[in-house]
């Protein structure tokens, strides 16, 4: 029997993890087209099972930019390698860290949920027992963002 090295037995986006650059938006916008700057931004995705995807980003910033609204982290149409990115089929929360906030002591928990139809991650914070969307007001330079968590995907 002759075995082929093309064939393929496990749909490609299950056979493992893929990485990718993630991007932060202010207000819909990209944070480098308004004076911002990043440190070293890793993505990485592992499509564990069909329809649900782990996704981890680490998001360093070393300039906020001069953007305003909400704070959204994005991850691309392509992975590095240019294997498509799923979108969001439902919402999804996500564990999330961030270094340096503003306020950070009036800033009592920051979550991340998922956007569906987007392949985006919608930042939202806790003051006592008021809550709203992460705003751009809330984040400083040198922020740093570390997500991680399952997402169920669609194609």
């Amino acid at each position: 029997m002759a075995f082929s090295t093309t064939a393929k037995v496990v749909p490609p986006l299950l056979s493992g993890g893929y990485s990718f650059t993630p991007t932060l938006r202010l207000g819909g916008v990209e944070i480098s087209t308004q004076g911002g700057t990043y440190g070293t931004r890793t993505g990485y995705v592992n499509f564990i099972a069909p329809g649900l995807m782990w996704v981890s980003i680490l998001l360093p910033l070393t300039a906020k930019g001069t953007g305003t609204g909400a704070v959204r982290v994005q991850w691309p149409t392509t992975t590095a390698d240019g294997t498509a990115m799923p979108t969001v089929l439902q919402r999804a929360a996500m564990a999330i860290e961030i270094l340096s906030l503003a306020g950070s002591t009036t800033i009592t928990q920051v979550s991340g949920t998922t956007v569906p139809s987007d392949r985006a991650i919608e930042l939202a914070r806790r003051s006592g027992s008021s809550g709203a969307l992460l705003d751009a007001a809330d984040i400083v330079d040198f922020t740093t963002f570390r997500l991680s968590g399952m997402v169920p995907y669609t194609l």
